[in-house]
């Protein structure tokens, strides 16, 4: 969401709201989600925007971007089967 380029801490309250400012330009729902599910602790919040933040991931898979990197995949889960792979 932010072009390859850090951010502070999330768990400061300047990389949470870097953080939120980002996932609020991608998904307007963002403050209703803070509302709906209590998000006001800074711990809540941090939960929140890395929700938000794999969600930004997984949309951009699904879409078949050409930036999203799979990292992965050769091996599987021995109890389910499921390939164990990352999407960034």
């Amino acid at each position: 969401m932010n072009g390859d380029r850090p951010l502070p801490p999330k768990h400061t309250l300047i990389g949470q709201h870097a953080r939120a400012r980002l996932v609020q330009d991608h998904f307007p729902d963002f403050e209703g989600a803070l509302d709906r599910y209590g998000g006001r602790s800074s711990r809540q919040i941090e939960d929140i925007l890395d929700s938000y933040a794999a969600l930004w991931t997984a949309l951009r898979w699904a879409e078949k971007k050409s930036d999203v990197e799979v990292l992965g995949g050769q091996e599987r889960d021995p109890r389910t089967g499921h390939e164990m792979r990352m999407v960034v």
